[in-house]
């Protein structure tokens, strides 16, 4: 829409979808209020920097993206608990796949990780759920979480889904299923130093990692990659 000046959307019975750059450059937006029918929102649907609050999420909610939602600053997400399917748990919101199981990470909220600085997908993981995907941006600029521990069941990152997290300090994908980092995955992290840096063995990061994407560890503090497969590509 690009309208510099506007301060409220506010929406009641309609719409049910929001399409990409519906509210781009909105930097003046100080209230999001999407009403109980809404049921779709794309990528960027509302591209607003200077944007902060919470986003109260409705029950008709089925699909949400990683940066459906983004800003440079703090946006913290409220799920109606009514809402069949989405999940809400600490501070990330988890979404249902094709096949209706609840295995994908969508945004999360700027304050994930603030009582304990740590981020573990095993601890996402039970019968309701297993994280195998984490969406585009999804903890972009997240400035609470140091350590970030995958579980075996994760197989999928998106682009720039861990960028700009300055606190982080140390990932461990040893065990995972992922078979390429993303562009951007972790750029910007600037404290970044330790990938699977348990001992000198356990350092590569997996057998099954095929590509790395442009930029992915830009502008962090890593001063070797140990890694495993010869098809590595950067």
């Amino acid at each position: 829409s690009e309208c510099n000046h506007l301060e409220e959307v506010v929406f009641n019975s309609s719409p049910t979808t929001i399409d990409n750059f519906a509210f781009k450059d909105d930097d003046a937006l100080v209230r999001i209020d999407l009403g109980d029918a809404l049921i779709s929102l794309a990528n960027l649907s509302f591209e607003c920097k200077n944007f902060e609050g919470t986003i109260k999420l409705p029950a008709s909610l089925k699909d949400l993206k990683g940066s459906s939602f983004f800003s440079e600053k703090p946006i913290n997400y409220e799920l109606d608990s009514n809402n069949p399917y989405l999940k809400a748990h600490e501070g990330v919101i988890i979404a249902k796949d094709e096949d209706n199981n609840f295995n994908r990470i969508v945004p999360s909220s700027y304050d994930c990780g603030k009582n304990n600085n740590i981020l573990s997908f095993g601890a996402l993981s039970s019968d309701q759920y297993e994280i195998k995907t984490i969406d585009a941006f999804a903890f972009y600029n997240r400035p609470y979480i140091k350590e970030i521990h995958f579980s075996s069941t994760l197989s999928s990152l998106g682009e720039y889904c861990f960028s700009n997290c300055q606190a982080l300090t140390s990932v461990n994908l040893k065990d995972t299923n992922i078979t390429s980092i993303p562009i951007g995955c972790f750029s910007g992290s600037q404290k970044l130093t330790s990938v699977n840096d348990s001992n000198y063995s356990d350092r590569y990061i997996n057998g099954k990692l095929t590509g790395i994407g442009i930029e992915a560890f830009k502008d962090t503090a890593l001063t070797y990659l140990f890694l495993e497969n010869e098809k590595i590509i950067s």
